[in-house]
C-alpha cells in the first residue's frame, strides 16, 4: 500500500511539474484510485470486525472479497494513470492574428 501511495504522489508531481492537463484518463485515474482506496478501507474494516468464532468466517470472507475489489479498482487507476502520463495533449489551434481571412464569412 505504501508503494501505491508513493506511485500516486510521483504521478501527481509529474503532472504538476510538467504543467500537463490531466485529461480524461487523468480524471479517470484519480476517480478509480480514490474509490478503490475507500473500498479497500471498508473491506479492511469489515474484516477487522470479525472475531475467532467459526460463525464469523463468512463476514471475514466478505471483507476479503471487498478488499480484493478495492485493489482491482486501484489497479485500474494505476493503469489509467500510466495512460495519462504517456498520452499526448490535443493540439491547440492557434487563432489567426489581425485581419487574416476577413473577406471570407
Amino acid at each position: 500500500m505504501i508503494l501505491l501511495v508513493l506511485a500516486v504522489v510521483l504521478w501527481l508531481l509529474v503532472h504538476l511539474l510538467r504543467k500537463k492537463p490531466f485529461g480524461t484518463s487523468g480524471f479517470t485515474a484519480i476517480a478509480l484510485l480514490g474509490v478503490g482506496s475507500v473500498v479497500a478501507l471498508v473491506g479492511a474494516y469489515v474484516t477487522s470486525m470479525t472475531g475467532t468464532d467459526v460463525d464469523e468466517a463468512g463476514t471475514a470472507a466478505t471483507g476479503y472479497l471487498i478488499i480484493g475489489g478495492g485493489f482491482l479498482l486501484l489497479a485500474g487507476g494505476v493503469i489509467a494513470a500510466l495512460l495519462a502520463v504517456f498520452a499526448k495533449p490535443p493540439a491547440v489551434e492557434t487563432p489567426t492574428a489581425g485581419f487574416a481571412g476577413w473577406q471570407h464569412p
